[in-house]
């Protein structure tokens, strides 16, 4: 029997690539997007699509009735607006925005599906090292991909008793085509990997966490970022005449 996933912001990105890896592994995929895509072209081609603006409650009602009571076997919360502005000039309505797409519609989308969520299924929630750290401008973003960390723990503690596993992917800089023009050269310097992550390592990720071979892993976080987060950068520089 097919399985069937919902992964959100499916268009581009990490969403994207793991849209193509999932459809290429037989998953039966319903990819959500405020972008329009065409269809026919080859990496969209064998995803079903529905246009939905995360950040508006009433399209995020209309994607949930749209599955009736077909099963789902997994719901990849990836989508996210990436919104800031200088501290002096906060901008409340992009807070709101991010508020929305990134952590209230995903709690809808998983309570809004949650009888549809098969046993042995799963719930997998992008958030972002980001989240794990200040933010100085992008605090709508960070703060959400924060706060989606304890949504997936409170998920996994609401859908063990379903048998539905939920788990986070920290990803740390992707080279993606939208994150690439603002990643700082000396990420890669610190990363002790000696580079940043490509879309298809995160998406390896996440199907791991669907597969049988995680089977017990639930309430957790995945970090994926070649170690970056494990270096304070001032005892680099402190140490960085002696390393090799």
């Amino acid at each position: 029997m097919t399985e069937t996933i919902l992964i959100t912001g499916a268009a581009s990105g990490i969403g994207k690539v793991t849209a193509q890896k999932a459809r290429d592994n037989d998953y039966e995929v319903y990819g959500l997007d405020k972008v329009r895509v065409d269809a026919s072209k080859a990496e969209y081609r064998g995803i079903k699509w529905l246009h939905t603006d995360l950040s508006k409650r009433y399209e995020v009602a209309q994607a949930i009735n749209s599955f009736g009571n077909k099963p789902l076997f997994a719901i990849i919360n990836n989508a996210a607006e990436i919104l800031g502005s200088p501290w002096e000039e906060f901008n409340f309505d992009e807070w709101d925005k991010a508020i929305e797409a990134n952590l209230t519609a995903p709690l809808r989308l998983c309570h809004g599906l949650r009888k549809n969520l098969v046993r042995g299924g799963s719930i997998v929630n992008i958030s972002s090292h980001g989240g794990r750290h200040a933010a100085y401008a992008s605090i709508p973003y960070t703060i959400t991909k924060a706060a989606q960390i304890n949504l997936t723990q409170s998920l996994a503690a609401n859908f063990g008793p379903q048998g539905v596993r939920v788990n986070a992917v920290v990803p740390g800089w992707v080279n993606t085509e939208s994150a690439r023009p603002y990643i700082p050269e000396v990420v890669a310097e610190v990363t002790p990997m000696g580079r940043i992550a490509e879309p298809e390592e995160i998406a390896d990720a996440i199907l791991f966490l669907l597969s049988d071979q995680a089977r017990f892993i639930n309430g957790t976080q995945l970090v994926v970022d070649g170690g970056y987060d494990a270096i304070d950068y001032s005892i680099y520089q402190l140490d960085k005449p002696f390393l090799a």
